[in-house]
């Protein structure tokens, strides 16, 4: 069984590179790319994809407001994020807004498989480049909250 992918990035260089890493791994499928927000929330209804390979700086809606929506519509679909930025705000906000993981996109066609199939499973999956900001931010939540 594919993994089907909604691929989202403003810059069509990025999404074709990687789409050609997908595409190379064996059971992962691109079903559609979205270059905005609003695209990628419109794509979501219509292609039901498994995974929302979804970069955290958009020209239109934020990352971290789509992840929030598709979690908003309770829709089955797993989010991770993409993004060149480690800084915590990128970071701590795609995770607050129910991302499972996060590729940095220099690292992207190197990982992009792992990555993809650890969060279609239900698995976390980071960067090294992020793993501290990830620590910080699971050690720093809530415990009460985690179970609502």
């Amino acid at each position: 069984m594919n993994i089907r992918i909604l691929l989202v990035d403003d810059h069509a260089g990025v999404r074709q590179g990687i789409r050609k890493a997908i595409e190379a791994a064996p059971g992962l499928q691109v079903v559609a790319e979205a270059a905005t927000g609003a695209e990628a929330l419109r794509l979501v209804e219509q292609t039901n994809p498994d995974v929302v390979l979804l970069d955290c700086k958009l020209p239109d809606i934020s990352g971290p407001a789509v992840a929030q929506e598709i979690r908003d519509r309770d829709l089955p679909t797993r989010i991770l994020a993409m993004s060149a930025f480690t800084d915590e705000e990128f970071v701590w906000g795609m995770l607050a807004a129910g991302a499972m993981g996060y590729l940095l996109k220099e690292e992207a066609l190197e990982k992009v498989d792992c990555a993809v199939r650890s969060v279609a499973n239900d698995d976390a999956w980071y960067s090294q480049g992020v793993m501290d900001i990830v620590l910080d931010f699971r050690n720093s939540e809530d415990p009460n909250t985690l179970c609502e």
